[in-house]
């Protein structure tokens, strides 16, 4: 019964996003990349945060990128049995692809990976997820 009600607000939710009012009150990537995730978790996907933005180092005063994270990652990687793995960049209105991304992109579909750049649970939805 509470998954029913959770699964409505959802799909309010989702609405909503179709008439713009969701990316108006949510047009950070952060605010977008946490519903993705509500999503994704209440589909029962297994997936994870790439944290590409590295740690603050506080001795040196200075964010310290990780050296073994790719450049142009996508922030989540979502993995589907029989499907396989999707790499999902999440970007706002109006924000673009970095030339390290969109190369990330093409070494990951090259790979059998399904990269998508989304910014919605609706596109979410849209690509099969």
């Amino acid at each position: 019964m509470k998954k029913e009600r959770t699964d409505k607000g959802l799909m309010k939710a989702c609405k909503a996003s179709q008439d713009g009012t969701l990316l108006k009150k949510f047009n950070k990537e952060s605010d977008i990349q946490r519903r993705i995730y509500k999503y994704l978790k209440l589909k029962g996907y297994f997936f994870t945060r790439i944290n590409t933005v590295g740690l603050f180092d506080e001795k040196l005063g200075v964010r310290r990128k990780n050296p073994y994270v790719a450049r142009g990652c996508p922030d989540i990687l979502v993995f589907v049995p029989k499907k396989g793995i999707y790499g999902l960049e999440v970007k706002r209105e109006g924000a673009y692809q970095s030339k390290e991304q969109k190369f990330f992109e093409k070494m990951f579909n090259a790979a059998g990976g399904k990269y998508h750049v989304v910014r919605s649970v609706n596109n979410c939805m849209y690509i099969g997820l």
